[in-house]
């Protein structure tokens, strides 16, 4: 064969440099898709809308219906009591980020000591409608959870309950709670606003350290604050304290390692004697102590609110018959609810199929094409090679 002209070497060189551009370019394109659509597939959501207490393992499984465990990232569990294995039903679910748990209950009000510690991804949960108390430890170190919605029953918090929870900024601890544990809130260092109970007279040892707090208000219920309670808080700057008699402080470690004000009533006394390198008090003010509120029931906890308006509409009837109708309308109704909810997560999880399925379709054609645009390369490369030789 004769030797190729110059002109269709050029020729040749631009086509390889188009194919290959060509190439490096659907590449960039289709590495974002497969991430995304790799992304999708892994963030699945189960809904147990009713499970036998101890049984949430089956109930769980059977929701999933074959889909791998690490790929569940959300789930609804309702119309059941959680107990102590049912808590580590959940913990089998390594990557969930939102547990929504406000239409169940749990067992005796009580959630078990170190129910959910450690969720590595979790920044979501709503707690069971009839809560009670926190255990010891319940959702220590969870390092991403941002967000805990509680009913208003919750009357105590253990220790270490959100010990360590690094990421937390949104909790709100219901007025009627009557007991925090030490260490509570230690080393929540997003956590920059709190309001107290009324109900609470001890702060307990470390429950407030490392927290982001700028300022902190103390009713004058509290009679007594704990070693370290707010140690190394170094934002804090101004604590208000409302009682005429300083609590009863726990060591010298109270405050330890901040420069912080202690503000208390004009009247007051034995504040003096906390002055240190850590404190200065001052006597300036004489406002009223106001306490919080109980606060308003999570817009997550639909079913705590149907509860409450259920209750009221009850004890606004007079009649026994009357009250039999109501019931039976809202048996009607809740029926209707959950039909509608029932077809609305029917088709959510038909739409996420159909858009997986597109997703999908479009990577594996943007894939061939590439090959074949690395084939035809190869191809003109070595006709190339081959020419040369000859």
């Amino acid at each position: 064969m004769k030797k190729m002209n110059d002109k269709n070497k050029k020729t040749i060189i631009r086509v390889m440099m188009l194919i290959a551009a060509i190439a490096v370019l659907l590449s960039f394109v289709v590495l974002p898709i497969m991430i995304s659509t790799s992304a999708e597939e892994r963030g699945k959501s189960l809904v147990v809308s009713e499970f036998e207490k101890g049984s949430l393992q089956a109930a769980l499984t059977e929701a999933a219906d074959g889909t791998d465990r690490n790929e569940i990232t959300n789930i609804s569990v309702s119309g059941g009591i959680l107990n102590a294995a049912d808590y580590s039903a959940i913990c089998e679910l390594p990557n969930l980020e939102h547990i929504e748990l406000a239409g169940a209950q749990t067992e005796n009000g009580i959630i078990p000591d170190n129910a959910l510690p450690a969720r590595n991804q979790l920044t979501y949960i709503s707690l069971p409608l009839d809560t009670q108390t926190i255990g010891s430890g319940a959702f220590t170190n969870n390092k991403k959870l941002i967000k805990v919605s509680m009913p208003d029953s919750v009357r105590s918090v253990g220790d270490y309950a959100f010990d360590g929870c690094i990421s937390l900024t949104d909790i709100v601890i219901p007025a009627g709670a009557d007991f925090i544990g030490e260490a509570a809130f230690r080393d929540c260092q997003s956590l920059t606003e709190f309001t107290l109970p009324a109900g609470v007279t001890e702060i307990p040892a470390y429950c407030f350290s490392k927290c982001a707090f700028t300022e902190f208000y103390v009713g004058p219920q509290v009679t007594s604050i704990g070693e370290g309670a707010f140690s190394d808080c170094n934002a804090l700057k101004d604590i208000f304290f409302y009682g005429d008699t300083a609590p009863e402080l726990g060591g010298g470690s109270v405050f330890q390692n901040l420069k912080v004000v202690v503000h208390t009533p004009d009247d007051a006394d034995s504040y003096e004697s906390w002055e240190n390198n850590f404190v200065d008090t001052e006597d300036d003010f004489n406002e009223e102590y106001i306490p919080p509120e109980t606060a308003a029931a999570p817009a997550e906890t639909e079913i705590s609110a149907e509860t409450s308006a259920e209750s009221e509409k009850t004890d606004i009837s007079e009649k026994q018959t009357a009250k039999d109708n109501d019931k039976d309308d809202e048996k009607d109704n809740d029926k209707d609810d959950e039909y509608d909810d029932d077809t609305k997560e029917d088709g959510r999880k038909n739409s996420e199929k159909e858009s997986g399925g597109v997703f999908s379709g479009v990577v594996v054609i943007l894939v061939i094409v590439i090959a074949v645009l690395v084939a035809a390369l190869s191809v003109v490369v070595t006709i190339l090679v081959m020419k040369r030789k000859k």
